[in-house]
C-alpha cells in the first residue's frame, strides 16, 4: 500500500472535492472514483500513528478513515444519507459503544494498542485499521456506498470487508432488496445468482457447494451485501461469510439486462 508523508502525532484530516451532478440534468458526471447524481461530496482522510511513525514502515502502527461529507446537506434526503454514513465509519472497533466522534475513536484504537503493549512488551506485533467511505453510483433515484476495512489487529492474517449500504436518493432511506424488483422476484435471482456463483469458482450445477468448501446452510442464498451501479446487480461475500478464509471473498456483478424481467421499471432502479 502506497502511503503519504508522515502522519503528525495529533490526528490529521485533510480535505477533497469532488463535486458532480445530476445525470439526468447533464448527461452523467464523474470525479475521480466518486461518482454522484444531484450531490456533491467533500471527502476527508483523518489518519494518525504511533509517535508519528510512517505507516509504510514495518512495525508501525496506525489508523486511518476516510468518509465523505455530502452536500446540499440542507436537503433531507442528503442529511438523511449523511447521518447513516457517519454511522457506518464510527462502528466500533474494539469498543463495545460507537463513539461519540472519528476522533474519540482514532485515539480510543491508539489507547487499546498503547495498554496493548504495555501489557505484552515482549510482543512486536503492530496494529493497523483502515476503514474509507466510497460512493459507488448514483443514478435518478439511487445511490450506492460500500463501506471498506483493511485490519491487522494480531492474529494469523490481515481481515478486510465490505459493506454496502443503498439508499433512496428521493427520500435517504435505506433501500432494501424488494424495493428494486417485482413481487416473487427471490427464486429467480437467487438462480442467476447461483449460477454466477458456480462459474465465478469454476463449479458446475452438479457439484456439491458443501464439497466445495462453502458454507450454505439449506442450499445457496444470497449475500447481505448488495448494491447497484452503472454494471449492474453487485452481490459481494466477506471472507467467513459462506467459506473460511483461505477462499477469500466472493464479488459477482450480475448484469441489469440479465435482470430486466425482474426489475420494478416503476422503482428506484427503474428506467
Amino acid at each position: 500500500m502506497t502511503r503519504g508523508p508522515s502522519p503528525a502525532p495529533a490526528a490529521r484530516v485533510r480535505w477533497l472535492w469532488c463535486v458532480a451532478l445530476l445525470p439526468a440534468l447533464v448527461g452523467g458526471a464523474a470525479c475521480g472514483d466518486r461518482v454522484a447524481a444531484s450531490l456533491s461530496a467533500r471527502t476527508f482522510v483523518l489518519e494518525r500513528s504511533i509517535d508519528g511513525c510512517d505507516p509504510a514502515d514495518e512495525g508501525c502502527s496506525w489508523i486511518r478513515i476516510e468518509g465523505v461529507v455530502l452536500q446540499p446537506i440542507q436537503r433531507p434526503a442528503v442529511a438523511a444519507i449523511q447521518h447513516r454514513l457517519d454511522l457506518a465509519l464510527r462502528t466500533p472497533i474494539l469498543a463495545p459503544e460507537p463513539a461519540e466522534s472519528l476522533e474519540a475513536m482514532v485515539e480510543d484504537f491508539l489507547r487499546e494498542y498503547r495498554e496493548f503493549r504495555r501489557q505484552a512488551p515482549a510482543v512486536a506485533t503492530a496494529w493497523s485499521f483502515e476503514r474509507r467511505v466510497e460512493l459507488l453510483w448514483s443514478g435518478r433515484h439511487v445511490a450506492s456506498f460500500a463501506v471498506q476495512e483493511r485490519s491487522f489487529l494480531g492474529g494469523a492474517h490481515p481481515n478486510s470487508s465490505t459493506t454496502y449500504h443503498v439508499f433512496s436518493t428521493r427520500d435517504g432511506h435505506e433501500l432494501q432488496l424488494a424495493e428494486l424488483f417485482v413481487p416473487g422476484f427471490e427464486p429467480e435471482l437467487r438462480r442467476i445468482a447461483e449460477e454466477a456463483f458456480r462459474r465465478h469458482h469454476g463449479l458446475t450445477q452438479d457439484d456439491s457447494l458443501e464439497d466445495a468448501g462453502f458454507w450454505f446452510d439449506g442450499g445457496f442464498d444470497l449475500p447481505v451485501n448488495w448494491a447497484v451501479t452503472e454494471l449492474g446487480l453487485v452481490l459481494h461475500y466477506n471472507p467467513y461469510e459462506v467459506a473460511p478464509y483461505a477462499l477469500g471473498p466472493t464479488h459477482l456483478v450480475i448484469a441489469r439486462d440479465r435482470l430486466r424481467s425482474l426489475i420494478d421499471e416503476t422503482g428506484p432502479w427503474g428506467r
